[in-house]
């Protein structure tokens, strides 16, 4: 008897699809993306609100996200920031070369 491999789940995490090949200058891309994970406590209420987080990328790869835009919820805004804190970027290049960059993102809060 033939065993199979039962299939693979797919990925838990928000991961960016490759898009096309970047040129020699392009802005930072995200590739790895985690959506934030909301606590049971806080899905029974009807929230629709919104973050802006600003990262700063260096060109290393390394990532520093900052709030720019509360939700007006600290715990939300605190889920924002750890999340980001996860992302992963490819560091923007100015002709081939890695450079220090910022981007800026708004992360939707939304449960009804």
């Amino acid at each position: 008897v033939e065993k199979k491999e039962p299939p693979k789940a797919p990925e838990q995490q928000n991961q960016i699809d490759a898009g096309p090949a970047l040129g020699p200058t392009h802005g930072p891309v995200a590739f790895y993306a985690p959506a934030p994970v909301i606590p049971a406590y806080l899905r029974d209420q009807n929230l629709k609100t919104s973050v802006v987080i600003e990262f700063l990328i260096s060109a290393q790869g390394g990532v520093i996200p900052r709030l720019l835009d509360s939700s007006g919820n600290d715990e939300l805004d605190a889920i924002a920031l750890k999340t980001a804190s996860r992302w992963q970027f490819k560091p923007a290049a100015k002709e081939n070369v890695p450079v220090d960059s910022k981007t800026r993102l708004r992360i939707l809060f939304e449960v009804s």
